[in-house]
């Protein structure tokens, strides 16, 4: 039987009011009546303030929430955390921090294995960028490419096109972020909330 696998790139949400509609669209990518979703917020540094507008924009959905932090990790085991979710959202911050922490707790195995289990993987900024082979970050300052994601989708990504000088700025750039390989994914809805919303592929 093959496994329905989803990996959904967002603009924002549930720590930001404006979102709502973009909140929903994300809880129904699961078909059970009380999702589990696990946020993740390393590339914030585990940043409490953002874990607790997470939690307080959560509260108005019908799911259960819980948030897996790896600076100030106690007893919990990941692999529980993660095993248990429905839905894995990974916050915004320093992509590149973010890739090297994982690692050094494994916890990119771990991801890894809830998306071929058919875990919904979803984020924004870094947590949307770190799904692909390669990005433009600017984790070190000026924009630049980043060859270190995690490979589940191919090519590479960026949520800063204006940032990068607008879309011909955008692909100069990234041109050799992913050994010139191109992206094959399938992309099966964009949903947008501005009528200049779009998802551009190259």
């Amino acid at each position: 039987m093959t496994t329905d696998r989803s990996i959904v790139l967002l603009c924002g949400g549930f720590s930001e009011d404006e979102y709502r509609e973009v909140d929903e669209y994300l809880l129904g990518t699961v078909q059970v009546p009380t999702p589990k979703v696990c946020f993740i917020p390393t590339a914030s540094g585990d940043s409490a303030g953002y874990v607790d507008r997470f939690y307080e924009g959560v509260s108005r959905y019908d799911c259960e929430l819980t948030h897996l932090e790896l600076f100030r990790r106690d007893a919990t085991d990941p692999s529980e955390v993660v095993g248990a979710s429905d839905i894995i959202y990974v916050g915004g911050g320093n992509t590149a921090n973010m890739l090297s922490v994982w690692r050094l707790h494994s916890l990119d195995t771990l991801l890894v294995e809830a998306y071929r289990r058919g875990t919904v993987l979803a984020g924004i900024s870094a947590g949307a960028a770190c799904w692909f082979e390669a990005c433009l970050t600017d984790s070190f300052g000026p924009l630049a490419p980043l060859n270190d994601g995690l490979g589940l989708l191919t090519g590479s990504f960026c949520h800063r096109g204006r940032a990068a000088g607008g879309l011909p700025g955008m692909h100069q750039q990234g041109r050799s972020s992913c050994r010139d390989r191109p992206g094959r994914w399938r992309c099966r809805q964009v949903h947008k909330r501005t009528t200049d919303g779009c998802l551009h592929r190259r």
